[in-house]
């Protein structure tokens, strides 16, 4: 036998063993058919990317997730809650109910963004009498991150429970030395999904948590698209800063957002925090209908993501997104368009550029349809924008971390605060018209674009289920 046919016989092996192996795992066609293209085609290249990317085992992950929300149950002696019926009529709270999700629960509501949300979270800290919580997906050592780590040492020294909670990967540039003055005053740390080289798992990029979260004493909470970064903060970087949008609640809504965390925790962490002290009766309930959606990959119904799509859906008047990252599959995509077909006020506000060249040469792949269909497009050039937000029609907004892509529809840990007062939605609605006051409209495809450009694009859109 020669070389050439054994070389052949191999690869014909080789490529039919790569095809079961990805069919077997019961991705979507066009997942699959990217992964299956990308490992026959490319193997000196595909495999160690899919060795990093591409994994999607994690029986045992869903196991110890689902030990982690049953240990939470049991140890904080979770409190009956009211839930806002009137808000549990509306159909895309029904929706994240029917997925596992907490019903919509009151909370006072207040918006916040760049430094005024820090300061907000500082003051709450500063406040705190039993314990404070925090989630981040990057944690990056700086101006903001040292006020933070000052203030959640101080509260240790008043006696206060610290837990911080980084993800492996997004934090990778926080060191042990940054945070030793918090372990020195007794706070805890703990790393999500942390790489164990000891026992032979690989550090797999999937799987992070990209949640941002906060809580205070069980009584305030954060969640929005703010990191830990001082690019968050334009009194500190400028016209470089990213234009974010956080919600903080008072109220029951709370009890739902220290749920998240404590699961993420308990997963992460030996520790097992107990006690009623954890969900206490808040002292002040507030008006506004608030439903705390998380979603991973260790649930299959993906329910932020499923909120998101019935509202596009079923959208009457208006379906407002504000995202970084664009790159929908194919199911969002044909809601957004059908929606603008309808006559629905369809705006996508995206950046100019954002921190992922091959995201933004996908993302401008999609834009003809939604001009096609009559939608507006809108680029933000000056400061980088970072928020996920929609708004639909006059009663719903959605405010957290989800981005509009494969990753936070189905590999990431995410959270969402949804909204049901027509007040404070339209106020979220008055944000999103502020950056879309300062963007630039994408009035047609560009024709002039260069060929090598469209091909790009192209390129870049046969990789959006791996993005």
């Amino acid at each position: 036998m020669s070389w050439s046919l054994a070389l052949s016989m191999a690869e014909v092996a080789w490529t039919a063993t790569a095809v079961i192996y990805l069919v077997l795992q019961r991705r979507s066609p066009v997942a699959t058919v990217a992964w299956s293209l990308a490992l026959a085609l490319m193997p000196l290249i595909g495999i160690p990317i899919y060795v990093l990317f591409g994994p999607r085992r994690i029986a045992r992950k869903r196991l110890r997730c689902a030990r982690a929300r049953a240990n939470v149950q049991s140890s904080v002696h979770a409190r009956e809650v009211r839930a806002c019926d009137a808000a549990i009529r509306h159909p895309l709270a029904r929706l994240a109910l029917e997925l596992g999700e907490a019903p919509p629960l009151l909370a006072h509501v207040t918006l916040c963004d760049g430094p005024g949300a820090y300061e907000s979270i500082l003051e709450a800290i500063r406040g705190a009498t039993h314990h404070v919580h925090l989630e981040y997906f990057i944690f990056e050592p700086g101006i903001v991150a040292q006020r933070l780590l000052d203030a959640l040492v101080d509260a240790r020294k008043r006696g206060v429970e610290v837990r911080l909670l980084v993800d492996a990967i997004g934090s990778w540039s926080l060191s042990r030395r940054f945070l030793q003055p918090l372990r020195d005053a007794g706070g805890v740390v703990a790393a999500f999904n942390e790489a164990s080289f000891a026992s032979f798992q690989p550090w797999y990029v999937n799987f992070r948590t990209h949640r941002k979260i906060v809580v205070v004493d069980g009584r305030i909470g954060f969640t929005g698209s703010m990191n830990v970064d001082d690019l968050h903060d334009e009194t500190l970087s400028g016209d470089a800063s990213w234009r974010d949008l956080h919600v903080r609640l008072e109220g029951d809504a709370v009890a739902a957002l220290q749920l998240v965390f404590l699961e993420n925790w308990i997963f992460s962490s030996p520790e097992r925090p107990t006690g009623p002290e954890y969900l206490p009766k808040p002292a002040a309930q507030g008006s506004c209908p608030v439903q705390i959606v998380a979603s991973g990959p260790d649930f299959d119904s993906f329910a932020i993501y499923g909120q998101w799509l019935a509202a596009i859906a079923s959208s009457r008047s208006r379906a407002w997104v504000l995202t970084p990252y664009f790159v929908p599959d194919e199911p969002m995509l044909a809601a957004l368009v059908s929606a603008a077909l309808r006559g629905v006020d369809v705006l996508l506000v995206v950046p100019e550029a954002s921190d992922h060249r091959t995201v933004d040469a996908a993302a401008r792949s999609y834009v003809p349809a939604l001009l096609k269909a009559g939608a507006r497009v809108l680029r933000l050039g000056r400061r980088r924008l970072h928020a996920k937000v929609l708004v639909v029609d006059d009663d719903f907004a959605s405010v957290g971390t989800l981005n509009m892509d494969n990753r936070s529809f189905r590999l990431n840990f995410e959270v969402t605060a949804s909204l049901f007062d027509r007040t404070v939605v339209e106020s979220v609605a008055a944000r999103v018209s502020a950056v879309a006051a300062d963007s630039s409209a994408v009035v047609h495809p560009r024709d002039d674009e260069r060929w090598t450009e469209r091909f790009a694009q192209s390129g870049a859109r046969l990789l959006s289920p791996l993005l």
